[in-house]
């Protein structure tokens, strides 16, 4: 946007709460959930609706106009052709979901492209997105310095958490690896999805810093008034009301700033007074020195001038940290691609129409060198990280102190290669599938049908391009790869126009962030991340919210459109609210999980504990298997502890509150919470399969039931129960191959259950039973056929089941069975043979 185009005055505030919208969402969805796979997205999802019914409303009454139509109609077209080929998917459920994420980043685009068109607004959602980054990168080095390093020395000190945190007894190499990384990761779980973000801002940095030396170069001094006349006393105010809210603004995040660092570094625990110097430091000397500063400067160069002078400086420590923050992740993908983005922005600054601007180029040099010259620094300060500090205990299991990639595990190819069989395998999917592919969202579904011997196994293809080209086919690359070019080309093609040389950094700084992420996206699953595609569109719209001019489509365009997001918002409310049924009937997935392992625990006779002692456990997690307070009195007795260390307790008075604290205490025998809890499943197992009905599509919710109906098979004293649970067992596991019919665990599921089945059903039906369960076991080979584990569990049950007819006097079928076992499990160990000798890299 020129000078001439910018806004000086207050945006309305329509405007501004469509601003702070896009910013919260920027700001609070990295925390939210990190990494979190599409099916748990709903509240991002309704958060893009709201904004988006929010702004069509504004464009249907007039306060709004449309000016981008094409980038809409682009990105609406990669979403037109997802939805096309959704009759084609592989799993529904997935295509679904996806469909759902891809609706919101389409509604956020159009926000932000049509909704922000004040600089003020814009600053509003870049302030966001720098709090964010700030706080991811700095999260990031303290957890890699100080969490991770405590985790490894609790589980060496007591090894059943892993079983805590991992759901294994056994730490893994894999496991061992994921534990001993001094890889920072932030909030977003994996480093790579840290670097992504982080190099996002480092060329918006450098274009925003130098727009704002640049900016300040132009500005004029203030005019000198005459001693004690009102303007210069309005001056001094202006003066002293800046540098005041500019000194309160440093303290306020030196303050959280160091606080953080305090609880992390020390402990939740440690006293303030035993580090006053530091304290002081970091909470009274640098805010009051940075204040005195901008007092004298402001007083000499104005109030103006400071605050952008300021800007200026903090755009600079922010750059700086981003590259601090891209270092800790050692991720080579982000570094080459920060080098692209770089590479782009000095290509923006170097070409000029009518002739070469070389102090551009010169000036992102320079940016690059000091960029060269941190993220050495940066690594160099991780190899000596602060888990040092932390005391080993005698047995090691792990290391303490972590491993930092050394350089030459950062320049060893081996590693890289893991992605060559992501992607020829994704390439040998889509080559079967070049149409239509497998359906949005379902790479990972499908992967294992066409993995190679040696590939890692992998959820996501680590290239956004050919994962799109494997799951909607080749119009859905190419509908992509339009949205993208036309982005590029447009933009670019402002930026090299702009005269103005602080808004040309200004806009090549935007530019090039999105560029360094789309390259990004050739090594890794950015678009299929959905804190990092959030922010991919929401830049892609602020490049075009910049952008000068952008003639305002016909009114009645504008109302078609409008209606036409308004549509979008109501289906994505609809579409979210069936998926989350569940999660709100019956909780998410951890939830389920602890209710599942309540049952065991009062249930199983297995379980070690004391038999001539009470079994006390917490009453809250009681009762999310045995919701009525009143029965959960009868089985036990509930007591509240009286002290911060629940050593003492005293019982439940007549109608108090249960707090959380409070304790159920059970009886040694446990014969009336046996009773409740095979009372309780079967009332959970219809919870479930009402909250089915609502979305009778995800095969995760259908196998949780069948975890259910396996419970109650397990435990339960009625035969006939028994039998009737197994059977119900065996038609969800019919229903969760149907909803997913090329996903290897619903057919191994259902071939177990056939098996326990088979164990209560004496004579011929027996066989049938058996039959059903081979079969079921052989077709997890045949959809993954790569995979030892699943040979090896096919080759035993064809054993024993034939070994149990040799027994029975069908000796023929029997043998047969055997030889047939002998084989698979033959083939599982060459199969191991042929892994380790054409392994494709080292994870």
């Amino acid at each position: 946007m020129s000078k001439s185009e910018t806004p000086r005055v207050l945006p309305p505030v329509d405007e501004l709460a469509l601003a702070f919208g896009v910013g919260i969402i920027i700001f609070l969805r990295p925390w939210y959930d990190g990494i979190t796979y599409a099916e748990y997205n709903v509240t991002f999802t309704w958060a893009c609706a709201a904004l988006a019914a929010l702004w069509a409303v504004l464009v249907l009454v007039g306060r709004m106009q449309v000016r981008y139509v094409t980038p809409i109609a682009l990105l609406s077209m990669f979403v037109f052709v997802a939805l096309c080929t959704a009759p084609f998917t592989v799993q529904y459920n997935a295509t679904y979901r996806a469909l759902i994420n891809w609706a919101g980043y389409l509604m956020l685009f159009a926000v932000v492209t049509n909704g922000l068109r004040s600089r003020t607004s814009i600053a509003i959602v870049l302030a966001f997105f720098v709090l964010t980054s700030v706080a991811e990168a700095f999260y990031g080095v303290l957890h890699v310095n100080y969490i991770m390093p405590r985790t490894r020395a609790l589980i060496m000190e007591d090894p059943s958490m892993v079983q805590r945190f991992f759901k294994t007894n056994v730490i893994t190499p894999e496991l061992s690896s994921r534990l001993e990384s001094n890889r920072a990761s932030g909030s977003l779980l994996f480093a790579n999805a840290l670097a992504c973000w982080v190099l996002v801002g480092i060329p918006f940095a450098i274009g925003t810093c130098i727009a704002l030396y640049h900016r300040l170069r132009s500005m004029a001094l203030p005019d000198k008034q005459p001693a004690r006349s009102p303007a210069e006393m309005a001056f001094r105010w202006r003066v002293l009301i800046s540098t005041i809210v500019l000194g309160i603004s440093i303290f306020i995040v030196t303050y959280i700033a160091y606080y953080v660092y305090f609880i992390f570094a020390y402990g939740e625990r440690a006293q303030w007074s035993d580090y006053m110097v530091s304290w002081i430091a970091y909470t009274v000397a640098i805010p009051m020195t940075v204040t005195v500063a901008a007092f004298l400067y402001a007083s000499k160069h104005g109030p103006a001038r400071m605050w952008t002078t300021a800007a200026m400086w903090s755009t600079a420590v922010f750059g700086i940290v981003m590259v601090y923050g891209l270092g800790a992740t050692y991720s080579r993908g982000g570094i080459l691609a920060t080098v692209g983005a770089l590479a782009m922005l000095a290509g923006l600054m170097f070409f000029k129409k009518g002739g070469i601007a070389r102090a551009g180029a010169n000036a992102t040099a320079a940016a690059v060198v000091i960029a060269a010259l941190v993220l050495p620094l940066t690594m160099a300060s991780h190899a000596q990280a602060h888990a040092q500090e932390v005391s080993a205990p005698p047995k090691h299991m792990l290391s303490i102190e972590g491993v930092s990639p050394s350089f030459e595990a950062m320049v060893d190819p081996n590693t890289a290669f893991l992605r060559f069989g992501y992607w020829i395998s994704g390439l040998k999917m889509f080559a079967s599938h070049p149409l239509t592919g497998v359906g949005l969202g379902n790479f990972g579904t499908a992967y294992p049908m066409y993995q190679l011997i040696g590939a890692g196994d992998v959820k996501p293809a680590h290239n956004d391009y050919l994962q799109t080209a494997a799951e909607t086919g080749a119009f859905g690359l190419l509908a992509l790869l339009a949205f993208w070019a036309y982005f590029v080309i447009v933009i670019g093609r402002g930026v090299l126009s702009e005269a103005d040389r602080s808004e040309r950094w200004f806009r090549a700084g935007l530019l090039a962030s999105v560029t360094g992420f789309l390259f990004h996206s050739f090594v890794d699953f950015n678009f299929y991340n959905p804190s990092l595609a959030a922010l991919a569109f929401v830049f892609a719209g602020l490049n075009f919210a910049v952008r000068p001019g952008g003639i305002p489509v016909s009114r009645a365009r504008a109302i078609t459109i409008a209606v036409v997001i308004l549509v979008l918002a109501l289906w994505s409310r609809y579409a979210g609210d069936r998926v989350n049924h569940v999660d709100v009937v019956v909780g998410r997935e951890v939830t389920r999980n602890v209710r599942l392992e309540t049952a065991s625990l009062i249930l199983d006779p297995q379980v070690k504990r004391d038999t001539t002692k009470d079994f006390a456990m917490y009453d809250q997690t009681v009762a999310m298997l045995i919701e009525d307070q009143k029965e959960r009195e009868s089985i036990g007795r509930i007591y509240v502890p009286t002290n911060a260390a629940g050593t003492s307790l005293r019982t439940l008075r007549p109608g108090e509150a249960v707090p959380p604290d409070a304790r159920l205490v059970m009886p040694p025998d446990m014969a009336a919470a046996r009773a409740a809890a095979l009372r309780a499943m079967p009332r959970w197992i219809e919870k479930c399969i009402d909250a089915d009905r609502v979305y009778p599509y995800d095969p995760d919710v259908s196998g949780h039931i069948i975890q259910w109906y396996d419970k109650l098979r397990e435990f339960t004293p009625d035969r006939e129960q028994k039998i009737a649970a197994a059977d119900e067992a065996i038609r969800w596991s019919e229903e969760c191959k149907r909803r997913s019919p090329i996903q290897v665990a619903y057919h191994d599921v259902l071939g177990r259950t056939l098996w326990e089945r088979a164990a209560l059903e004496p004579g011929v039906k027996q066989h049938d039973y058996y039959d059903r369960a081979i079969e079921s076991f052989k077709q997890c080979t045949e959809i993954y056929p790569i995979k030892p584990e699943l040979w090896r569990e096919y080759g035993r049950r064809c054993i024993a089941y034939g070994e149990e007819r040799v027994k029975a006097g069908d000796a023929e079928a029997g043998e047969q069975l055997v030889a047939e076992g002998r084989r698979a499990e033959q083939h599982a160990s060459d199969l191991v043979t042929q892994i380790h000798a054409r392994a494709l890299g080292r994870g």
